[in-house]
């Protein structure tokens, strides 16, 4: 059986513009699901939401319907805000190792303040076991944790905008 009907894009400009799209929808989703109390899953798709935003910017700047940054893009899949960061800044400084550490730095500490993101992804959606204390456990977020994140994905909107405009 199959579902959903599968369509197909053939340009790096329309690639961009549905990732776009899938972040605003992911964004709409977090914002319900806060709204019903469903932190974790709210949490999960602001985070999802910066994800698609980043790779919005990526398929923007670089052609990625070319086989080698197809490649680059598809390494960034699972969830990884870092991964997609770095192809970001990569693009953006090309191999200016100064401006690329001073991009990540910036987005950490100002953008994201600090937070580990794979941790965050995992830790909300499963319970996780840890050999040491040989239990489970599992990260439940509050409204203002939601709030936190929405805020970042505000912050994440702007920076990337900005730093689009001056690399351009």
């Amino acid at each position: 059986m199959r579902l959903g009907k599968q369509t197909f894009i053939n340009d790096s400009f329309g690639t961009a513009e549905k990732y776009f799209e899938i972040a605003k929808a992911d964004e709409k989703a977090a914002m319900n699901l806060k709204e019903n109390r469903l932190f974790n899953q709210a949490g999960y798709f602001f985070i999802q939401a910066m994800e698609k935003l980043i790779k919005y910017h990526i398929a923007k700047k670089i052609n990625v319907t070319n086989p080698h940054f197809a490649e680059e893009l598809r390494k960034t899949m699972g969830h990884s805000l870092d991964e997609s960061l770095n192809l970001l800044f990569k693009v953006y400084t090309g191999n200016n190792e100064i401006f690329f550490n001073q991009l990540n730095e910036q987005i950490k500490n100002q953008v994201f303040h600090e937070v580990n993101f794979l941790a965050l992804h995992n830790k909300v959606r499963y319970p996780i076991y840890s050999l040491k204390f040989q239990n489970y456990s599992f990260l439940e977020l509050s409204a203002r944790d939601c709030e936190v994140l929405q805020n970042m994905l505000t912050l994440l909107k702007k920076y990337l905008e900005d730093i689009s405009r001056r690399v351009s």
